[in-house]
């Protein structure tokens, strides 16, 4: 295993929000900026959360 700075760096969050209908909307609002949902609608604090990936060193720009 190589140093950790050799590692790809994917950027992970939980997309959250109170109702199925606003987390629907989150979800759709990441996606069109490139995050791919990599987990299934699960409760999340007191609403619906989802696991999110964005890899930008795959989507060809780089931010920052």
């Amino acid at each position: 295993m190589g140093h950790p700075f050799n590692s790809p760096r994917v950027l992970k969050k939980v997309v959250y929000a109170m109702t199925e209908t606003k987390l629907e909307k989150n979800v759709d609002a990441h996606k069109s900026r490139g995050w791919k949902e990599v987990s299934e609608v699960k409760p999340y604090g007191y609403g619906l959360g989802v696991m999110m990936e964005f890899d930008p060193y795959n989507r060809g720009e780089i931010n920052g």
